[in-house]
C-alpha cells in the first residue's frame, strides 16, 4: 500500500492564493522531479463553500502539499531532500503568520458506484476529512472505518474517489510538528454543485448515523473543501498508487 505525505499550511486566508503561487512558482518543480515522489498534488481552498447540513467548519488550511510514495524509504529521502527544505521555508514566501505541520499516512482507494476497481484520480473538488483523538484503539477505529463508512461514501451520488488515510510509523528528520491524525477521509468531486449534492443526500444522512458506531472514538473531525491541482505525476494517467 502507497504512502502520502501531507505538508499543512494554515494562516490569513488572504494569503492562501499568494501562498500557492510562490510553491508553484518555486519548489513544486523540483519536489515533483525528486526520485520516490510518484505523484505531486497542492490542495487550497475551494473558492465557493460547501454547504454540509452536519457541520460548518471554518478556517481550515490555505495550502495542503500531498506526494505520494512507495515505500518508507521514499518518503525519508524526501524529506531529507533540499527540496522539501525549500518547500518548508515558509519564511521565503515572505507572507506572515504561517503555521505548517506534517503527517505520513498509508493510502487507500476505494471503489465507487459499485465499480470493482478505483478510477483514476482526476475530479478537481476533495471534501478533505481529519479524524483526530482521543481514540481507545485506533486500530479497531480504522478497520470499522474501512469496512463500513468508508464503502458507505462510495454510495455517494456523483463521488468520483474515495480514500482513507491510515496510521503508519515514520521517522521524522525535520523540525516541523506533527499533524498526529487519527485517520484521514478525502471524498472526490467533478465541482462544488456535486459535492453539495451529496452532503445533502440519503446517504449522507446515512453515513451521519454511521458515526455513532465508531468504537471507542471521542475526539473531533473536520471538513473541508479544497480544489486539487496535480503538478507532477509518474504515471501521467493520474492513475490511483495501490
Amino acid at each position: 500500500m502507497a504512502l502520502a505525505h501531507f505538508l499543512t499550511v494554515r494562516g490569513p486566508a488572504r494569503a492562501a492564493e499568494r501562498l500557492a503561487g510562490w510553491f508553484r512558482d518555486g519548489p513544486a518543480a523540483a519536489l515533483a522531479g525528486l526520485d520516490g515522489v510518484d505523484y505531486l498534488d497542492l490542495y487550497t481552498p475551494s473558492r465557493a463553500d460547501h454547504t454540509d447540513p452536519y457541520v460548518e467548519d471554518r478556517d481550515g488550511p490555505i495550502l495542503m502539499v500531498q506526494t505520494g510514495h512507495p515505500d518508507p524509504a521514499a518518503v525519508q529521502a524526501m524529506l531529507a531532500s533540499p527540496a522539501f527544505a525549500a518547500t518548508a521555508d515558509l519564511a521565503a514566501s515572505d507572507l506572515p503568520d504561517l503555521r505548517a505541520t506534517h503527517e505520513v499516512m498509508r493510502q487507500e482507494f476505494f471503489p465507487v458506484a459499485g465499480e470493482s476497481a478505483p478510477r483514476p484520480m482526476s475530479a478537481p473538488l476533495s471534501f478533505v476529512v481529519r479524524y483526530h483523538g482521543p481514540c481507545e484503539d485506533p486500530a479497531l477505529f480504522t478497520e470499522h472505518y474501512r469496512q463500513g463508512h468508508a464503502t458507505g461514501l462510495a454510495r455517494l451520488p456523483g463521488v468520483r474517489n474515495v480514500l482513507v488515510y491510515a496510521r503508519t510509523a515514520w521517522d521524522d528528520p525535520t523540525g516541523i510538528a506533527r499533524a498526529g491524525y487519527l485517520l484521514g477521509n478525502e471524498v472526490v468531486f467533478d465541482s462544488i454543485d456535486a459535492l453539495n449534492a451529496a452532503l445533502h443526500s440519503p446517504v449522507r444522512h446515512e453515513m451521519r448515523e454511521h458515526v455513532a458506531t465508531f468504537p471507542g472514538w471521542s475526539g473531533h473531525n473536520t471538513h473541508y473543501a479544497m480544489d486539487r491541482a496535480r503538478l507532477g505525476a509518474r504515471d501521467q494517467g493520474g492513475l490511483p498508487c495501490e
